[in-house]
């Protein structure tokens, strides 16, 4: 009977040892899996190219350069207005050639930039809150 009751007693000091201690620290690394499957996942669809401001630049390059096309385009449009030319229709196509360029320059330019950010937000999560730091800190430089 004593041993029976000691039996008894490991068991049930065996299964509180359980659920004070390892259950707690499993229901936590459990929780972290997630974020864990779902970071390797954002890491290997930049395996085969590593994220970096490379392509940033580039595009930030195209949009400037479309950018100064559509200047031109405008230019030389106002310059015909003036002029009354009849190759008025060329230039009205050149122009919304320029001002289409301009938007896809733009867009590409913008998902590019949101890509790095998930990507860097996911690894550097402080990074999302750098507006509102700053926003704060505005803030408070008015109340003085």
């Amino acid at each position: 009977r004593e041993r029976s009751d000691a039996l008894e007693l490991r068991e049930r000091v065996r299964l509180q040892t359980l659920e004070g201690k390892l259950l707690p620290t499993l229901d936590a690394w459990m929780g972290r899996i997630e974020s864990v499957r779902e970071e390797r996942e954002e890491l290997s669809r930049h395996e085969a190219q590593k994220p970096g401001t490379e392509r940033l630049r580039e595009l930030e390059k195209a949009f400037k350069a479309a950018r100064t096309a559509l200047r031109v385009a405008k230019m030389r449009q106002a310059a015909a207005d003036s002029e009354e030319d009849d190759d008025d229709e060329s230039l009205h196509g050149s122009l919304q050639e320029a001002r289409r360029r301009l938007q896809l320059a733009e867009r590409a330019l913008r998902k590019e930039r949101a890509e790095l950010l998930s990507v860097a937000t996911r690894h550097f999560p402080e990074i999302a809150a750098l507006p509102l730091l700053r926003l704060a800190a505005a803030e408070n430089e008015e109340l003085r």
